[in-house]
């Protein structure tokens, strides 16, 4: 019987390939996450370079460069935090997937929403 590997999603196989694909997902996207936190915080805060002594613009100011750091980087943490959160809460069932889902969701809101305080 030659059967197509489902990668543990259709739970006919080892409970442990779950478990590792789960942990494999999971790590790879805090990695690919947390580099684009750290891209994103450097962008955001260097771009207040074009701001002059005049400037009214939120990220010319001391706090609009602070958020513009910082956002993406709490964002990455709440998400991972979130995620893994959901992920014990639902237990060793198909549904932990959910927690992934839920943390890269606030990710990406959270970056919007710096985005379109930085770009203003």
């Amino acid at each position: 019987m030659n059967r197509t590997p489902s990668f543990g999603l259709d739970g006919g196989e080892d409970p442990s390939t779950r478990q590792v694909l789960f942990a494999a997902a999971c790590w790879l996207l805090a990695v690919v996450t947390g580099v684009g936190a750290v891209v994103l915080a450097v962008a955001g805060a260097m771009s207040s370079d074009s701001c002059g002594p005049g400037d009214t613009a939120f990220i010319c100011t001391g706090g609009g460069q602070n958020v513009a750091w910082w956002l993406p980087l709490a964002s990455w943490a709440v998400s991972i935090l979130l995620a893994w959160v959901s992920a014990v809460k639902l237990g060793p069932t198909r549904v932990r997937w959910l927690g992934l889902i839920a943390g890269l969701t606030v990710y990406s809101v959270v970056l919007v929403i710096d985005w379109i305080l930085v770009a203003r």
